[in-house]
């Protein structure tokens, strides 16, 4: 039963109680601790359909929607995951119809965007790549399509991005990203926050060069 799934992470708040990570409201319900965000505050968080952007961004990292991303990147909630795949993918399946257009019958794949060298050793963790086996793990019914994930860029050693413009960090990339293997022929470029958007243009290039024909970036929040 689908409840089930819930139990470990109810369990789990009930005997470490940390709350929902927006108003930190008790936590009392299965799906609630699942998402560890409280019915409230996810009906409040709405996608920001009036985007016209060549990325896919969810959410603006502003108020609510900067402490949902602070608890899943910095504080490494791990059930915030569980909400932003779910929502991703039930955003991008009713976008289908336009990808599928110029996608053909092509299955859409996500590829990761690549971590910088040595970010695992120093955080102990990919926020992105566990998002992306997030999505892996979603159960799609026959009216959705499910999503595999293709990881085949890798970042080589550079300056680290965040002090840099956006063209000095479009300089500090080129040729930093590579492709290790055949990318898929349409590519879901997947990352958690769009800012200057310099490295997913270094990606969306790699892929490119490599065969994709077609790359789509997908983020959950831009800044």
């Amino acid at each position: 039963m689908k409840s089930l799934k819930y139990i470990p992470s109810l369990a789990k708040e009930l005997l470490f109680p940390s709350g929902c990570v927006i108003c930190k409201k008790t936590i009392y319900t299965g799906m609630d601790a699942w998402y560890a965000l409280c019915d409230e505050c996810r009906e409040r968080l709405q996608i920001n359909e009036s985007q016209n952007t060549d990325t896919i961004s969810l959410f603006p990292y502003t108020g609510p929607y900067k402490k949902l991303l602070r608890a899943y990147k910095f504080s490494r909630n791990l059930n915030t995951a569980n909400f932003l795949a779910e929502v991703l993918v039930r955003h991008l399946n009713a976008r289908l119809p336009e990808f599928s257009e110029s996608a053909g019958q092509q299955d859409l794949c996500f590829v990761p965007v690549p971590p910088r060298p040595g970010k695992i050793h120093t955080s102990g963790w990919d926020q992105v790549e566990f998002l992306a086996r997030r999505i892996e793990a979603i159960k799609t019914n026959k009216a959705q399509r499910a999503y595999e994930v293709q990881r085949c860029l890798r970042r080589l050693k550079s300056t680290s991005q965040k002090t840099l413009t956006r063209d000095a960090r479009l300089q500090n990339l080129r040729g930093k990203i590579v492709c290790t293997k055949k990318p898929p022929r349409y590519a879901l470029l997947l990352d958690d926050v769009r800012t200057t958007g310099a490295t997913l243009d270094a990606c969306k290039e790699a892929l490119l060069q490599a065969g994709s024909e077609r790359v789509q970036a997908v983020t959950l929040f831009y800044d």
